[in-house]
């Protein structure tokens, strides 16, 4: 489990040098480093001076959208996400 979450990590770290990666893989890999299961603010803390996230202002918007809009992300509160499959295991918060 620990290299697993190490392995995530590097990842993220890797995909936030990038700007061609799309927000829905950043904010899935994101949740994925924090635990399956975080709040936004977690999140944009995370992704603050990301590639991405520096090349829009509206950056925080942004994450917000695609938590929204994605299949891949279950509201656990109105400020709380967690990917589908700790919603399904119930490995929340």
């Amino acid at each position: 489990m620990i290299r697993e979450i190490v392995d995530i990590s590097a990842f993220l770290l890797i995909l936030c040098q990038l700007f061609r990666v799309t927000w829905a893989r950043l904010v899935k890999v994101a949740l994925e480093t924090l635990g399956g299961a975080t709040d936004l603010n977690a999140i944009y803390q995370l992704l603050d001076g990301c590639r991405k996230a520096n090349n829009n202002r509206n950056w925080q918007a942004k994450i917000r959208q695609t938590l929204q809009q994605s299949d891949y992300f279950d509201h656990v509160t109105p400020v709380s996400y967690t990917h589908l499959r700790a919603h399904e295991t119930g490995a929340y918060l």
